[in-house]
């Protein structure tokens, strides 16, 4: 019983730590100080980097409303996605034939179809 009553400890606690995680991406996509993306290809040895109103459109992809939670295995990271604000750096990690995001833990992929492949390309 000690140990049920510890793996539930882990569980709730571990996702009280995603929420937080979520919280922090969704206030970083909409504070206005993303300036720049830079899509990193690790399996093309490729950096695609943007800017202007195209930096809208890809946090429009990533706004909560178009997430859903996905566990990846970690097997295929083969990509970073890189925002850049302010001097500083938040890397999202990309498992491509996942189609899956993490950040920090949070684990999420896009809800319908991922567009966001082409800016790898």
């Amino acid at each position: 019983m000690r140990y049920l009553w510890f793996s539930f400890l882990l569980l709730f606690a571990g996702c009280e730590h995603h929420d937080a995680e979520r919280a922090s991406l969704d206030a970083l996509l909409s504070s206005g100080s993303v300036r720049r993306i830079e899509f990193v290809s690790t399996r093309q040895a490729t950096t695609n980097v943007v800017v202007g109103q195209q930096v809208g459109e890809v946090l429009a992809m990533l706004s909560a409303s178009n997430r859903v939670n996905k566990a990846v295995d970690h097997k295929s990271a083969s990509g970073r996605v890189i925002l850049c604000q302010d001097g500083e750096r938040v890397v999202l990690t990309y498992f491509f034939s996942q189609q899956v995001f993490s950040f920090r833990g949070y684990q999420f992929t896009m809800r319908g179809s991922n567009e966001m492949q082409r800016f790898f390309k």
